[in-house]
């Protein structure tokens, strides 16, 4: 027997020939098939459970099936999907489709979950690289974005969302363009998909910072109050919806609110760019960190401050004390340094 030694390969070492963001896409690849492996050992687990259980005279032929598909999710785990991703998505698509047959074959009535995401469904010039992409959840405008409930279930093409013109896979649509479908019925929750602006607006924890319920919300108004038009349509509302209910200076107070926010967040900004150049300890370091992801959040929330005025304005104005007091010392000894 030749001793031998065997290497590991990283990410990295695919982007030595495919380029940069190759080594993403591998990651990619092994999440979206061991996503699909837990989803089909769930369902075989459930078939062996349902072959021993049977007397059906057939459990014979159904046993061999089952054995066809032990080894294909043999060959997916011990053979690494990454060699042959593709091929190993098929394999368990097609290991799916036995499991079913095996059912049927003893007239189980256990029905398993439909096994989605075939490569078929995707265009080719992306599948060709992107395999398995119905797999892999994102964020997109602050919210979750699932790419299977959208490109398998609801068939939407990868072209509506990226483009190849500029920069390959830019990401092109918009918070209008999402609207369009997501806003069609107006009952539904608006908490499901709108978390942050509903922590926000509700009160809550915020990057561990507390929020205290706006005063909209204390006077039992629903998000629908100010996000639904004359035409019963969803809707971002501006100056003009909040002289629906209240007095003509409350169209100037909304534009105050928002002005005097934006100034905070951009004043925050420079802070924080600041303080990150200077050598702070590990423990005002996370300090920073948290602070810039709160930040992050507040602009994503997309309110410029109206959904929680005060809460917001109080939060922004404590941020800045703070990156002013832990970078002083700090600036001051660097000063004298130079």
């Amino acid at each position: 027997m030749i001793k031998s030694e065997t290497f590991i390969s990283k990410a990295k070492a695919c982007e030595s020939c495919h380029g940069r963001g190759f080594a993403k896409i591998m990651r990619e690849w092994k999440i979206s098939t061991e996503k699909k492996l837990s989803e089909i050992r769930v369902i075989y687990e459930k078939v062996s459970d349902e072959l021993k259980q049977t007397k059906n005279v057939r459990k014979e032929k159904a046993q061999k099936l089952l054995e066809e598909a032990t080894f294909n999710i043999d060959i997916v785990e011990k053979g690494k999907s990454v060699h042959n991703v593709e091929y190993s998505q098929e394999l368990l698509t097609a290991t799916y489709n036995i499991l079913v047959e095996a059912l049927n074959v003893i007239g189980s009535s256990y029905k398993p979950e439909a096994f989605l995401g075939l490569a078929k469904e995707i265009p080719t010039q992306c599948s060709n690289c992107h395999t398995g992409i119905e797999e892999i959840n994102t964020q997109i405008f602050g919210l979750d974005f699932p790419h299977k409930k959208h490109l398998i279930e609801q068939k939407i093409q990868c072209s509506t969302c990226h483009s190849n013109v500029r920069k390959h896979g830019e990401f092109v649509a918009s918070k209008h363009g999402c609207a369009v479908c997501h806003h069609k019925d107006i009952e539904k929750d608006c908490t499901f998909c709108h978390q942050l602006q509903t922590t926000i607006y509700e009160g809550g924890q915020l990057n561990g910072h507390r929020i205290p319920k706006d005063i909209m919300f204390e006077a039992e108004i629903e998000c629908i109050g100010c996000h639904l038009d004359s035409r019963d349509q969803i809707y971002r509302p501006d100056k003009n919806k909040c002289v629906d209910c209240h007095e003509e200076e409350y169209g100037d107070i909304f534009l105050e609110w928002q002005n005097s926010v934006k100034d905070l967040i951009r004043s925050l900004k420079n802070t924080l760019t600041k303080r990150k150049k200077l050598s702070l300890p590990k423990e005002q370091q996370v300090l920073v960190l948290n602070i810039e992801k709160s930040l992050e959040k507040i602009e994503l929330d997309g309110s410029s401050g109206i959904h929680n005025y005060s809460a917001i304005e109080e939060m922004l104005t404590n941020f800045q004390k703070t990156l002013e007091s832990i970078g002083k010392n700090t600036s001051d000894e660097q000063t004298k340094i130079h």
